[in-house]
């Protein structure tokens, strides 16, 4: 007697369910692995010799991070990145764009850049404040409700120091921004002894952060 043989697809279903349901997690597991490659390209990008070349680099750079955190949202590292590269970015390289052009009179172009720069900014400050919200959830938003003069006795009580990279980013590229739009008068100066307060902390926590950047 001959038995039909049934083909033997349960091992192929079962695959494709685990890759379908676990696309995320591989994505996520993928991206976490890829922030230390890129802190190192970061590192090596600002000992760069040649600015032309980090310019030209930097779109790229920016672009596929935020592929990678899209896989991963909440990954402090890549957060931190994100922030630090953004701001750097524009500080160093747009602003002076903009300061160029604007001197030159070249106002569309000027005015461009300065559009550039402002959300370079904005990104690094939302950057910022998702990875400090990995060490005190809620307190980023309550920073920006209290009295400017409440922050920095509220910092010394709820944060470690291992926060300090994720709110210096915050405070430095809000006062970049600040600092870019200082034109607007009251409607952004008025944010200004916010972050004060904020960099009042980093530098008592430590004052040589970032080559010093408190």
């Amino acid at each position: 007697m001959k038995f039909k043989t049934r083909p033997r697809r349960a091992p192929c279903v079962l695959l494709l369910v685990i890759v379908f349901c676990g696309g995320c997690s591989f994505e996520k597991f993928a991206a976490d692995n890829m922030a230390p490659v890129l802190a190192k390209t970061n590192a090596s990008f600002n000992r760069g010799r040649v600015p032309r070349a980090a310019r030209e680099a930097a779109p790229g750079l920016l672009a596929t991070l935020e592929g990678l955190i899209a896989a991963s949202p909440d990954n402090e590292e890549l957060l931190l990145l994100k922030a630090e590269l953004n701001a750097g970015f524009a500080f160093a390289m747009i602003e002076e764009e903009y300061r160029r052009a604007e001197r030159a009179y070249e106002e569309t172009e000027a005015a461009e850049l300065k559009a550039w720069a402002r959300e370079l900014y904005r990104t690094a400050r939302a950057a910022g404040r998702h990875a400090l919200e990995q060490h005190a959830s809620g307190l980023p938003g309550r920073v920006e409700a209290v009295d400017a003069s409440e922050i920095t006795p509220l910092l010394r009580r709820e944060l470690s120091p291992d926060a300090l990279p994720a709110l210096f980013w915050w405070a430095f590229s809000w006062g970049a921004q600040i600092n870019l739009d200082i034109d607007l008068g009251a409607k952004v100066t008025k944010d200004l002894p916010r972050v004060r307060a904020l960099m009042t902390w980093a530098l008592e926590t430590d004052e040589s952060y970032f080559n010093g950047g408190p």
